[in-house]
């Protein structure tokens, strides 16, 4: 056998096998995107900041303090207010109601697997107002620190698992928006933090 044919099969085998992994995993594949914004701090109202989830819809987050009473918010909102202008709901710690006044998103810790549980469009990742329902600190995220948001996309042929993550500091009334993943399979879980490419 001669040496450019033995090299000509092994350049086919070597194109061959990624192809076939690559075949494989096109139905199920980890969509990343990194974000980096911060938002919020103390002012008269609290700012916001729209984040497009893999065209499947939109996310309003908020964040920061008015000045005018010692009251504090972040938070993640259906744009508009609107709950049918976007598929995006957020895990949220109980069960939600319309009674509630407030409803606190769950925060996962890195490697938790989300998969289930209740959810709602409008949830508050930290929030205070003594004057309102919110007399105490309250979320999972109320006194700072970085951590997780799992959410679903429900664009009609089933649930696709995500999560966001967080990092919010209290004393500022700043929220950092780091970034985003989603499993692109119907019904396939993922944990907070997978999917984000290496170095």
């Amino acid at each position: 056998m001669s040496t450019d044919l033995r090299l000509q099969r092994y350049a086919l085998a070597a194109t061959t096998a990624p192809i076939a992994v690559m075949s494989m995993s096109a139905s199920a594949e980890i969509i990343y995107e990194s974000i980096d914004v911060t938002i919020g701090g103390i002012g008269s109202v609290a700012e916001e900041f729209d984040v497009n989830i893999g065209g499947y819809g939109s996310a309003r987050f908020y964040a920061g303090q008015n000045i005018a009473g010692p009251t504090y918010l972040a938070a993640v909102r259906a744009p508009g207010g609107n709950k049918s202008d976007s598929p995006i709901e957020f895990f949220v710690t109980g069960k939600t109601s319309k009674k509630d006044p407030v409803i606190d998103a769950r925060r996962f810790a890195e490697g938790q697997l989300i998969d289930g549980g209740n959810r709602d469009q409008s949830v508050n990742f930290a929030s205070f107002n003594p004057f309102g329902a919110d007399v105490f600190p309250n979320g999972e995220f109320a006194f700072g620190g970085n951590g997780y948001v799992g959410f679903t996309i429900d664009a009609g042929d089933g649930l696709r698992y995500g999560w966001v993550e967080l990092s919010w500091n209290a004393i500022f009334k700043l929220l950092t928006i780091e970034g985003f993943a989603y499993e692109t399979q119907v019904g396939a879980s993922i944990n907070a933090g997978e999917g984000i490419p290496a170095p």
